[in-house]
């Protein structure tokens, strides 16, 4: 009679048996893959299994989830690596982070160069250069490189493609973000949560000048601005001569800037006229 099934014949009777006999069985594979660790220091036998993505993880820490990292904790910028191709994409319906509406998840992926990949549409990462690891080498954070999968809604005439490398998230459609992306849909509410703080950087409102236009007594201003952290309208304060002349929000609808940028809302614009004396003026936005 091995060790786990003496264990498991004393103990039914003191608890649900599924529940021990799975702990039993974790118990065992523990003994078995790592006997001096497991018996002789206080720790768990979840935490010492688990080895994600090359690394000695506990199996509660990210890496050892199924989902792979996002781009901003890997570069700094919540878009695909130099050099990188979205291969695909999914949504979370009714997401608290895009205003109730859908929040689009793409996946990040390098080419293969001369790399193979049969008949699978993924080449090796060990061949184009996109090692199985935690992102930045962190427990913490999720994998990178790990998940040889395409949801196959983003450029397919790039028929190879390597492992995921990270992801990209926004409130806008893939296919506004990159034409190669259709609209076929997929859905997954269960990455609903997954989030990063780099996502939520704060960031200074970005705008342009466009036009400045005058008449007799006055001065027309037009342009866009939009706050990457807000949903909704940014304030635009005019100046003239280092006063401020008035204060208007932005009430504009401009599509074009929301597909360029990824607003989260398409009231960007602005055109705004203020009263001058006549002469030489310097007006400021």
């Amino acid at each position: 009679m091995t060790l786990v099934n003496a264990l498991a014949d004393r103990l039914s009777s003191v608890t649900d048996r599924r529940g021990f006999l799975g702990r039993v069985a974790m118990w065992g594979a523990a003994v078995v893959t790592a006997p001096t660790v497991f018996l002789l220091t206080p720790t768990t036998a979840y935490a010492t299994v688990c080895r994600c993505a090359g690394q000695a993880c506990h199996c509660s820490d990210p890496c050892c989830r199924g989902y792979t990292e996002f781009c901003c904790t890997i570069t700094g910028e919540n878009a695909c690596p130099p050099g990188g191709i979205l291969g695909g994409w999914w949504k979370v319906d009714r997401s608290s982070f895009c205003g109730g509406h859908a929040r689009y998840y793409m996946d990040c992926h390098l080419p293969c160069g001369d790399c193979s990949c049969g008949g699978s549409g993924i080449c090796r990462g060990s061949c184009n250069g996109t090692p199985c690891e935690c992102g930045n080498g962190d427990c913490g954070n999720r994998k990178t490189g790990c998940l040889h999968f395409r949801y196959g809604n983003c450029n397919n005439d790039v028929r190879c493609l390597g492992p995921i490398l990270c992801r990209v998230v926004s409130c806008t459609h893939p296919w506004e973000i990159d034409p190669g992306c259709t609209k076929v849909s997929r859905t997954d509410n269960r990455t609903r949560y997954h989030d990063s703080p780099c996502l939520h950087t704060d960031i200074d409102p970005v705008g342009a000048l466009e036009s400045a236009t005058t008449v007799p007594h006055s001065i027309t201003v037009g342009g866009w601005a939009f706050d990457v952290d807000a949903d909704g309208p940014v304030g635009i304060r005019v100046y003239v001569d280092g006063e401020l002349a008035t204060e208007m929000p932005t009430d504009i609808v401009r599509d074009d800037v929301r597909r360029v940028y990824g607003t989260k809302t398409d009231l960007v614009g602005f055109q705004i006229t203020v009263p001058v004396a006549p002469g030489t003026r310097r007006v400021c936005v």
